[in-house]
Formats: structure tokens, C-alpha cells, sequence
């Protein structure tokens, strides 16, 4: 019989394939755009300022992962939304192993799979935001 965790593997490497398809779609979802500048003011002067120059103090840690995985990657939007989509298949494990430890293996793979059918898990898994 198939272990859990290797169903949780398939639901994992099935969200990172629909998901890919989505990093360099053409334009900005909702709120992406609060993203590129804040990530635009820490390339600038090292703290999240809009173009207004108010300070984005909103997901300081996914700004400054974002500034990390543009200047790796030397993209900007596709880059933000990978760090999403990654964070994405880690709480699928995430809700897997605390389930399991709760109820049992077959709940934890209950729960992981549900979450992949939730839209907004998709919503928020493909967009550049922290949320």
C-alpha cells in the first residue's frame, strides 16, 4: 500500500505544475503591484517605500524574500509569485504533518488534498502577495 506522504508528494508536485503555468502570466492580480514597489524600494535604498514614499510596512519578511528571489532570479513578478507558489506546497506538508499527528494519516492526506481543491489557496498560491 502507498504511503501517505507519497500521495502528498503527487498533490505537491501537481500544484507546482498548475502553478508554474501561472508565474509569467501578463498582467498584475490584485494587489501585486504593492509588491513590485515595495521590492523597487528595497532595491533602491533598503527599506520597502512606495513611490509616494511611504513606508510598506505590510509582509516586511515576503518583501525582503521577494528582493532575494528577484535578484537571484533577475525577474520580478514570475520570481514574487514562485516564492508564493513554493510557500504554497510547504503548507501543504505543513497541514499534512499536523493533521496526521492530530488524527491519523488518512485525515492529514484528507487535509492536504482539500486544500488543494480550496480556491483561495490557488488565489493566493499564484500571486505575487503575502497572503
Amino acid at each position: 500500500m502507498t504511503r501517505p506522504s507519497t500521495w502528498v508528494a503527487v498533490l505537491a508536485a501537481l500544484v507546482l505544475l498548475a502553478g508554474a503555468s501561472q508565474l509569467t502570466r501578463a498582467g498584475y492580480s490584485v494587489d501585486e503591484e504593492f509588491t513590485v514597489f515595495a521590492v523597487r524600494g528595497i532595491q533602491h535604498g533598503g527599506l520597502p517605500h512606495l513611490p509616494s514614499a511611504l513606508l510598506y510596512d505590510r509582509g516586511l519578511a515576503y518583501s525582503y524574500a521577494s528582493w532575494i528571489a528577484g535578484a537571484v532570479t533577475g525577474y520580478e513578478l514570475p520570481a514574487f509569485r514562485a516564492l508564493s507558489l513554493a510557500s504554497a506546497v510547504a503548507s501543504l506538508w505543513l497541514v499534512f504533518a499536523a493533521v496526521r499527528r492530530v488524527a491519523g494519516d488518512a485525515a492529514g492526506l484528507a487535509a492536504a488534498a482539500a486544500v488543494t481543491l480550496s480556491l483561495p489557496f490557488w488565489a493566493v498560491a499564484t500571486s505575487g502577495r503575502f497572503y
